[in-house]
């Protein structure tokens, strides 16, 4: 075991959750080459290079030698040493790319695949990249944008006529191996290498370039796979961006760690096709996706008129539980299935969770784990346990980490901060603004909230807390969370505005299309809706104390502007008109 964390086993909280005994990296090098050699026999991936074929299994041994050809290509095209972007939809090639760069070529730089022409150039630069792995599907999107450039190496994951490309240089770096060139076997890698920058997908609409050293992300993966039983027979469903260091770490590094495998899903409209072919044991999920589960197992239901069967089957479940029967995989086995019949848990993070949807989904024996975690932190901060947690906590400092709250209010809301090795190195080229969030050692997070009996709770954003003119806190998250209950509002945003020269707590919903055409009607008026939304404030104003109340409504016609995780750009929302 890591031996920091002999410590702290079966101390405090952590004697209710006992840790998991695994070995010491000290960098992703360490992971890579050590989980090479221990899992070379087991699949590491199944991957797709087209959404029409069936997934084709690659091996932690096939995975190795690819990596060490393309990175050998790599270091004798004179980027040993250089900054490589990577840009596309998680792939088997976009995991040799980023092994192959950050374990002892260069630094990594992953982009947002979502990200417009003017964005990717103004992070080139600011990066001053040397070389951009991409994905000719982003590059069609941006007509051949990556084809046209001159003054950086561009590498497509495809085989592509009269440009550099991955399959091609595997290839050459096969042939160098061959006779004799060592330079990637011996290339070095120190813990406290910054070999990641990754920008951020804020929801301010402003993209700091945070530093990750091998350290922060090795001890991060170490402290996760203690706390979160990850065993080798698992497989893991890839669906969220691959870019963000949530996916990244939670399903990408983690399970390559614990030598389980990864399914990567070809697109959003192909999940409920893929993961039953997949058959995943879990899913790394961000809450918009875990309600689109939820929602499309409850139409089933209702559909089927087997709403009573279900409320019965959950009561009974809950009763065998009482004597350590757990039923549930069985008892609704036909919602299982379409999942694939495996699925045990759904790690969900980078946004608040509905406590209720995560009861919901637990009751039908799909455990849905709650974590919390920035960017900054290589993510993970806190985490529930798979058998000590809170549905409406994001769970338990990470061992390591020492969570604090600063400048608690009479109810114990203040910023979190966090120390750990995890934190961030820094903002790249932002030394003062790297001091202003790093100070005395710890990481203050921006984010509101407390802490009872060592988990941890988030009330919301330091930003976006509205004061009231007698001096009361409202947080915009905690509104919002309430509309979400109601089953007719698909997403909603919550902020201050102004009505009739007064400031007043404003609200934006987009209505959820499926409950408006199952219970309001196929052909519902935009009118129709909005009354109905109107009568869900009037009920949710009736249960808040008065300087909560909402006092401006705003129905949606579209979908919320979004991070490529799904949370909703607060900035680029706010002025939207009817």
């Amino acid at each position: 075991m890591y031996e920091a964390l002999k410590n702290v086993v079966n101390k405090g909280i952590y004697g209710k959750t006992p840790l998991e005994d695994v070995r010491y990296i000290s960098t992703i090098r360490d992971l890579f080459l050590s989980s090479t050699e221990l899992y070379s026999e087991n699949i590491i991936y199944l991957t797709k290079f087209n959404p029409k074929e069936e997934y084709r299994e690659i091996k932690y041994k096939e995975f190795r030698k690819d990596v060490f050809s393309f990175a050998t290509a790599l270091i004798d095209m004179g980027l040993k040493g250089k900054r490589i972007g990577i840009i596309g939809d998680a792939s088997y090639m976009w995991a040799v790319g980023y092994i192959s760069v950050v374990c002892g070529v260069g630094t990594i730089v992953p982009l947002d695949r979502e990200l417009p022409q003017s964005d990717i150039e103004n992070l080139s630069s600011v990066a001053e990249l040397d070389a951009i792995i991409y994905s000719d599907k982003v590059n069609k999107g941006l007509e051949g944008y990556f084809d046209n450039l001159s003054d950086i190496i561009t590498i497509c994951m495809t085989e592509k006529e009269n440009f550099y490309s991955m399959p091609e240089l595997m290839k050459k770096g096969e042939k160098l191996i061959e006779n004799g060139d060592t330079s990637f076997a011996d290339a070095e890698v120190k813990p406290d290498d910054v070999n990641i920058i990754l920008f951020t997908s804020g929801t301010t609409g402003y993209s700091k370039g945070v530093m990750l050293s091998h350290r922060n992300v090795a001890s991060n993966v170490i402290n996760i796979c203690t706390v979160y039983t990850i065993k080798e027979f698992d497989r893991m469903f890839s669906i969220l961006p691959i870019h963000h260091t949530y996916e990244c770490t939670c399903g990408f590094l983690c399970p390559m760690f614990a030598g389980s495998s990864v399914a990567h899903c070809s697109g959003l409209k192909y999940i409920l096709k893929e993961v039953k072919e997949a058959k995943p044991t879990i899913i790394v999920a961000v809450p918009l996706i875990m309600e689109m589960f939820y929602k499309g197992i409850m139409r089933e239901v209702r559909k089927q008129g087997k709403e009573k069967t279900l409320k019965f089957g959950v009561k009974l479940a809950k009763f065998m539980d009482i004597f350590g029967i757990d039923i549930r995989k069985k008892l609704f086995s036909e919602i299982h299935s379409k999942f694939g019949g495996k699925l045990r848990d759904l790690l969900v993070g980078a946004a608040p969770v509905n406590p209720e949807t995560s009861i919901a989904l637990n009751d039908l024996g799909i455990k849905t784990i709650q974590g919390y975690g920035l960017t900054e932190c290589a993510p993970l901060i806190t985490a529930n346990r798979q058998t000590y947690f809170r549905h409406d906590s994001v769970g338990l400092p990470v061992p390591e980490d020492e969570v604090k709250i600063v400048d608690p209010d009479s109810d114990g809301i203040g910023e979190i901060a966090v120390k750990g090795e995890n934190v961030m190195v820094g903002y790249y080229k932002d030394e003062e603004l790297t001091k202003s969030v790093i100070r005395d050692g710890f990481f203050h997070t921006g984010d509101l909230g407390y802490i009872k009996d060592g988990f941890v709770y988030i009330t919301g954003r330091l930003k976006n807390v509205i004061i009231t003119e007698n001096g009361k806190n409202i947080f915009p998250e905690e509104i919002e969370g309430k509309l979400c209950e109601n089953g007719i509002v698909s997403d909603a945003l919550v902020y201050e505005s102004e009505e009739g020269g007064k400031k007043v707590i404003a609200a934006q919903i987009f209505p959820d299309e499926a409950y408006v055409k199952e219970n309001i009607g196929e052909n519902a008026s935009f009118s129709d809706i909005k009354a109905r939304i109107e009568q869900v404030i009037k009920n949710l104003n009736s249960e808040m104390v008065s300087y909560k109340a909402i006092k401006k409504l705003i129905v949606r016609k579209v979908d919320f502007i979004r991070t490529t995780t799904k949370k909703i750009k607060r900035a680029d929302n706010i002025n939207y008109t009817e």
